[in-house]
């Protein structure tokens, strides 16, 4: 059930509270992405991260085994 049926105009406030909170959360994430992807280093190492992803999942490793390989 959606948070603000049934709960008054104290519930709609709090969910449009969280809403823009987790909006404001979003854009920082993405103004750090925006920072760490100019350099060189940070994408080849976004590229290997996403090949040992797709390798584990295709090897069908679980995910804390893969999560191990990521931080290696």
């Amino acid at each position: 059930m959606p948070p603000w049926v049934g709960s008054g105009i104290t519930g709609l406030t709090n969910y449009n509270r969280s809403m823009r909170k987790w909006l404001s959360g979003t854009r920082y994430a993405i103004a750090g992405l925006a920072l760490f992807f100019p350099e060189r280093n940070a994408r080849i190492r976004l590229a290997a991260a996403i090949l040992v992803l797709i390798a584990g999942i295709w090897l069908q490793l679980s995910i804390v085994e893969i999560c191990l390989v990521l931080l290696l």
